[in-house]
């Protein structure tokens, strides 16, 4: 079985209302950007993503786990991350240990409120990733959500749209592979 996600945005503007992050699905509260702006307003800094993938298709071998797929990610050149590839996530969402790993001044970072698929509300920090990388498709600035508490688990974070969005991809479940193509 093949699942395959094609996301068209006319013109510069997507509206993220009820943004999903975490691990079992979250939104964040009170939060609306559009894409040119949405690193801008998540952090109050201006920043310009680059999209680089190899010609044609770049395939990606998944682990699966459970009914989760598991992506090796490298994350600004500095470390190797597991993300489960969630595309129900509007976010890239990064655990704490992985942030302060990668250097990042949480103290620092914009607040936000952060709603679990369970109901629950919970603090979270905004960051911006330099660069994710997976295989040899790479897209930088990507905003990334942080959990103020732990959420366990043999994972990192998530991938989520932030990162997915600048490609054209395919999950394909009997290969365990992802297939990113740039838009």
């Amino acid at each position: 079985m093949v699942f395959m996600a094609k996301h068209n945005f006319s013109s510069s503007f997507f509206i993220l209302l009820f943004t999903l992050v975490t691990i079992t699905g979250c939104t964040v509260i009170d939060f609306a950007t559009d894409v040119t702006w949405e690193a801008a307003k998540l952090t109050g800094i201006a920043v310009r993503g680059v999209v680089r993938i190899a010609q044609g298709k770049q395939v990606v071998k998944l682990k699966r786990v459970g009914n989760s797929y598991l992506a090796d990610t490298h994350i600004n050149r500095k470390m190797h991350a597991h993300l489960i590839v969630d595309t129900g996530a509007s976010n890239v969402t990064v655990s704490k240990r992985v942030a302060i790993k990668l250097g990042y001044d949480l103290n620092s970072a914009k607040r936000i409120q952060a709603k679990l698929a369970n109901g629950n509300v919970v603090a979270a920090r905004v960051i911006i990733l330099k660069e994710l990388r997976i295989g040899r498709a790479s897209a930088t600035n990507i905003p990334a959500v942080v959990l103020e508490r732990e959420t366990g688990g043999s994972y990192d974070g998530l991938l989520g749209m932030s990162f997915l969005k600048h490609f054209v991809f395919q999950i394909d479940s009997d290969k365990n592979q992802l297939i990113l193509q740039k838009r």
